[in-house]
C-alpha cells in the first residue's frame, strides 16, 4: 500500500487544485478509492485475470481496457512518460476529465456523500462490470485518511451544495408549493426563502441553508406541503375578477372576441337553417340575403382576419400579463384580496 500512500494525497491535492473541476475533498477522495480498488493501490498496474477471455486486460491506475487502454498507452508515448508513473496515471486521467469523460465530473460532484461519490465516479468513469462498491469505499476512506493527516482535519467537502443539488431541492419545494422563481440551479434570495418557509413548516431550525437535514426531509415522501388558507382553497374566478386580475381580465377579452368569432361564422348556417326549416321564412328575410350576397368577398375576409388577430392580441396580452407577473414576483397562486397577481 506504500503506492497508495505516496499517490493518493498528492493527487487529491492537484485534482481539488484542477480550475476546470471545481473538486472538493470528498470528489477527490472517490475517484482515488476507484482507483485504490482497481489497481489494488496502484501496486498491480496490470489486469491479474482479464475480464475478457484473450485480451490484453485493464492497464493503470484505473485499469483502463480496450481502446482506452490503447489511448492511455499512445498518450503515455507522446508524453514519453513510462505508463507506471505518477505522471502518466493522474495525467492521463485529467487528459480523460477534460475530454472524453468529462460528464464523471458533473456526476461526481452532484453526488452528496462520499459513499455516493464513489458510487456515481464508477458509473460514470469505470463502469466495471463487477462493482465492489464496499472495497472501492474503503479505499475512498483510506486517501481521505491520508490526505487529513497530510492536510489537516476536513471541516467541509466544499462551500456549498452543487447547482444540480440545488436545482433537485428547487424542483422539490415547487412540487410541494413552496415559491422558489426560477428552477435553475442557482441559489439565490428566493430558494433562501422557500427553504426557510419548508423549514418552519417540517419543524426543522429555520437557516435557510440546504443542510443535511433540510435535504433529508425534502426527500421523505411525506415532506409537508406549504400551508394555504382556506380563503384562498375557496378562491374562484369571479373572486379574481372582481379583486381586479390583469389575466383574468385578459383572459376575458380572448373568452369575448372567441365567442363572437363562432358567431361570426356560424351566421351564415343559421340563416341557411333558418329557409331549410322554414320555408316561408326564406322571403321574409331575402332583402337580408340579398344584402350580405352585395358585399364583396375581400371585406369578409377582412373581417375574419381582423377578428383573428384581436383574439391574437388578446391572447398576447395574457401572456405579457403572466410574463409581468413572474418576473415581479408576485406569482404566488389565487388570492382574494386586492394584491392580485
Amino acid at each position: 500500500m506504500s503506492k497508495f500512500n505516496d499517490w493518493a494525497p498528492r493527487m487529491m491535492r492537484e485534482l481539488i487544485a484542477e480550475p476546470d473541476f471545481g473538486f472538493g475533498v470528498y470528489d477527490a477522495a472517490a475517484i482515488l478509492g476507484n482507483g485504490g480498488h482497481e489497481s489494488a493501490g496502484f501496486e498491480k498496474m496490470q489486469e491479474i485475470s482479464p475480464t475478457v477471455k484473450g485480451s490484453r486486460g485493464g492497464y493503470g491506475g484505473w485499469q483502463w481496457t480496450g481502446p482506452r487502454r490503447r489511448a492511455f498507452e499512445a498518450w503515455c508515448k507522446k508524453q514519453r512518460l513510462s505508463p507506471d508513473s505518477y505522471e502518466a496515471n493522474y495525467g492521463f486521467l485529467v487528459h480523460e476529465l477534460r475530454g472524453p469523460e468529462k460528464a464523471a465530473v458533473a456526476k461526481t460532484k452532484a453526488a452528496k456523500t462520499l459513499d455516493a461519490k464513489v458510487k456515481a465516479f464508477e458509473l460514470a468513469y469505470e463502469r466495471a462490470g463487477v462493482k465492489h462498491y464496499p472495497s472501492r469505499n474503503r479505499w475512498a476512506r483510506r486517501a481521505l485518511e491520508l490526505y487529513e493527516a497530510d492536510e489537516g482535519p476536513i471541516e467541509t467537502e466544499r462551500a456549498g451544495p452543487s447547482p444540480l443539488i440545488i436545482e433537485a431541492a428547487q424542483k422539490r419545494l415547487k412540487e410541494l408549493g413552496y415559491p422558489v422563481g426560477y428552477v435553475d440551479g442557482k441559489f439565490g434570495p428566493l430558494t433562501a426563502g422557500a427553504l426557510a418557509a419548508f423549514q418552519t413548516v417540517a419543524g426543522l431550525p429555520v437557516t435557510g441553508a440546504l443542510d443535511d437535514a433540510t435535504l433529508a426531509r425534502l426527500s421523505a415522501i411525506d415532506a409537508p406541503s406549504k400551508p394555504v388558507s382556506e380563503e384562498r382553497q375557496s378562491a374562484t374566478v369571479q373572486d379574481l375578477r372582481a379583486a381586479g386580475s390583469k389575466t383574468v381580465k385578459e383572459a376575458d377579452k380572448v373568452s369575448g372576441t372567441s365567442l363572437w368569432t363562432v358567431i361570426s361564422s356560424g351566421f351564415a348556417l343559421i340563416i341557411g337553417a333558418i329557409g331549410e326549416f322554414f320555408s316561408g321564412a326564406w322571403d321574409m328575410i331575402e332583402p337580408l340575403r340579398l344584402a350580405l350576397a352585395s358585399v364583396p368577398w375581400w371585406v369578409w375576409v377582412a373581417l375574419a382576419l381582423i377578428i383573428a388577430l384581436q383574439q391574437w392580441h388578446a391572447a398576447q396580452k395574457v401572456k405579457e400579463a403572466r410574463l409581468d407577473d413572474e418576473r415581479s414576483g408576485r406569482n404566488v397562486g389565487l388570492v382574494t384580496t386586492p394584491k392580485v397577481e
